[in-house]
């Protein structure tokens, strides 16, 4: 990164390591359980294009030095010329989630258990599976046919909230330290403090759909995570669950972005 002091910003690209990045941004929703990453990189030769595969690994550490980072591990999808700057390609990654997406069952169950139930589903997707926060009533009949994981995942939940009446409005499929959880508990992880003349840079409240507040670059927090808001000029203080969260790193600005509040709805994803 090399113009604000303080912040590290270590990117490879396969085993390559990407010394010049005029943006980084690493994104993800409570909405979505894909985490994605997109890179610029100055190519005026177009070697970096020429070299580029799908499936290549691409991993990110970001933060400020000697502070835990935060960390991005996936796979390019695609690259496209940047629309910033002409010398430049940018690379998008998604993460690791993405076998929840590209993953598809055709099978048929008979009168199992919900949680036993998802839990067959999410290992279908080679990714470890973890605490699944899902009871244990049986799901007479279930079919799915040609579903990624995560649609026939939304399926159990929908069965459980129309015909059993089961509250799954706030649970959500994340992948936690390596490891799939579905469960409405928060993250775990610190909880920052953005406060008027104390973080907050830009505050926009929106009385329909979510609100959303920038703030300078706070590596750890990710989707799920809780954070405490005090804006005494919007009069808006509480302790919020973060929606969405989008980290920025350009040479002159390291932002974070919190998207709270608002109607989540799992199934208008």
């Amino acid at each position: 990164m090399g113009v604000i002091a303080g912040i590290q910003l270590d990117i490879f690209l396969g085993e390559k390591r990407v010394t010049r990045c005029p943006e980084c941004v690493v994104t993800a929703s409570r909405r979505s359980v894909l985490t994605q990453a997109s890179i610029a990189v100055p190519d005026p030769m177009g070697e970096v294009h020429q070299a580029l595969d799908k499936g290549q690994s691409l991993s990110v550490r970001f933060g400020y030095r000697d502070r835990d980072p935060g960390v991005f591990t996936g796979t390019v999808t695609r690259w496209a010329p940047s629309l910033k700057a002409r010398e430049h390609v940018v690379i998008h990654a998604d993460g690791p989630e993405r076998a929840l997406l590209t993953t598809h069952l055709t099978e048929s169950w008979f009168e199992e258990p919900a949680n036993v139930l998802a839990r067959r589903m999410l290992a279908a997707s080679g990714l470890p599976v973890g605490h699944v926060d899902l009871p244990d009533t049986l799901i007479p009949r279930m079919s799915v046919n040609g579903s990624p994981v995560r649609g026939a995942i939304m399926g159990v939940m929908h069965s459980l909230e129309s015909g059993f009446s089961q509250n799954l409005s706030r649970s959500y499929l994340r992948l936690e330290n390596g490891t799939l959880i579905l469960s409405d508990a928060p993250r775990e992880g610190a909880v920052p403090v953005i406060a008027t003349a104390g973080g907050i840079i830009r505050h926009k409240v929106r009385t329909e759909g979510p609100s959303e507040v920038e703030t300078f670059l706070t590596p750890w927090m990710q989707p799920g995570m809780q954070f405490q808001l005090n804006d005494t000029r919007k009069g808006v203080q509480g302790l919020f669950l973060a929606d969405a969260v989008t980290h920025v790193l350009r040479p002159r600005s390291v932002r974070t972005f919190l998207s709270y509040g608002g109607s989540y709805d799992r199934f208008q994803c």
